[in-house]
């Protein structure tokens, strides 16, 4: 294809891999359009984090992690970061960076700048005959004699493990740490999840980068040789920041695309429509969600609105949720076993797979001890109050 260069990078490989429309609309014909506020949101952050640890690595800083220089930073940068529309939506946004940012500090009491190799270090590595080019977040040392590249993530949906040992990028920034610093002999790869002030770390076999870099050689060739860039619905398509010009997605939204019946007896043809029938229900949910939105914020004007021979209102509902770093550590030293297993036993703090293995904590226990875990952890969760959307039919 005349319009590529041979030069791919993690967004690249991820966004042909989900639709090479907007691959083509992205990259090809270079259209832009603003992001939306979640994306701001997670720039804003990985800015505040790279401004502060830059004045600490400059200053050669040894001492606690202050959240009060953390939250000024973010303040200052919200003003420039292009969040700019007052809604209820980047109120909560706002709030969400104060808390992310406070519970960060809390976790990481500790820097020294001379256990730090880079902050926000760009790379450029050679798989194949593709170059590829990105950023590493962070770069610390690591005993023994290895290096953690950290990638933070805003994420509000929280990885499984199953996610960060088969994620591609950080597949990809353990070839580059391997360019940058080939004395190091162990090389661990960290997602550190904000939102959930969590660090996960992986590791990579030599079989699992040469299979990535297989990967990557082939996806690169695809693009290369593209000639045709279809639509393809995904459950990330109303995120999409070329939704407004695909057909597809339009099609989708109206009700248009009709799925074929499949014989029940091929359960590969029956995989394959559930995952179309998926992507087209995700697509509906999330415009579902943006008109819910609407009319939530005339309902805090009045208690009920009727419309089209229905009522809306809110309601209130309680809901626990369970801190993972507060969680997994209380579980680990009820249970003995250790917090990377627990992550993987509870899908990333799922609520029923929690009370289950709380229930399992039972056995060999008297009911009173039992009791006094289900009331410590109980503690730990944080009840959150949220409204609730109501709507019915009228007569």
């Amino acid at each position: 294809m005349e319009h590529f260069n041979g030069t791919l990078s993690y967004s690249k490989l991820k966004r042909y891999e989900q639709c090479p429309q907007s691959y083509y609309r992205h990259y090809v014909l270079k259209e832009r359009s603003e992001p939306n506020d979640s994306l701001l949101f997670g720039s804003l952050i990985h800015k505040v984090l790279e401004t502060y640890y830059r004045q600490k690595l400059d200053g050669h800083y040894v001492g606690p992690v202050d959240d009060k220089e953390l939250i000024d930073i973010f303040k200052q940068l919200w003003i420039e970061s292009g969040i700019t529309r007052v809604t209820d939506s980047n109120q909560e946004l706002f709030g969400d960076g104060i808390k992310i940012l406070t519970d960060y500090a809390q976790r990481n009491t500790g820097f020294d700048f001379t256990q730090v190799l880079a902050i926000e270090i760009n790379f450029e590595i050679k798989i194949g005959k593709f170059k590829v080019i990105g950023f590493i977040d962070r770069i610390d040392l690591a005993a023994p004699n290895g290096v953690a590249i950290t990638d933070y993530k805003t994420n509000r949906v929280m990885f499984s493990r199953n996610d960060v040992d088969r994620d591609l990028q950080l597949s990809i920034y353990q070839m580059a740490a391997k360019e940058l610093y080939p004395e190091a002999i162990n090389i661990i790869p960290v997602f550190y999840l904000l939102r959930h002030n969590i660090r996960i770390s992986t590791q990579r076999s030599e079989a699992d980068i040469d299979l990535a870099k297989e990967y990557i050689q082939t996806l690169g060739s695809q693009i290369e040789l593209a000639k045709d860039f279809p639509a393809r619905l995904n459950s990330n398509c109303h995120y999409c920041d070329h939704k407004a010009g695909c057909n597809e997605y339009q099609k989708a939204l109206a009700g248009e695309i009709t799925l074929p019946e499949v014989d029940t007896k091929n359960l590969e043809s029956v995989a394959v429509l559930r995952e179309q029938a998926a992507h087209i229900a995700k697509i509906a949910y999330a415009k579902k969600s943006e008109m819910e939105r609407v009319l939530k914020t005339h309902l805090k004007h009045q208690e009920a609105l009727v419309l089209g021979g229905n009522e809306y209102s809110m309601s209130s509902m309680t809901k626990l949720a369970y801190p993972a770093d507060k969680t997994l550590n209380f579980l680990s030293q009820i249970s003995g076993v250790s917090q990377t297993e627990l992550y993987q036993k509870l899908s990333a703090l799922d609520n029923s797979k929690v009370d289950n293995f709380v229930k399992g904590l039972r056995k060999g226990r008297s009911l009173t001890e039992y009791v006094q875990i289900k009331g410590q952890l109980e503690a730990i969760a944080e009840k959150r109050y949220s409204p609730r959307f109501c709507a019915r039919k009228v007569k």
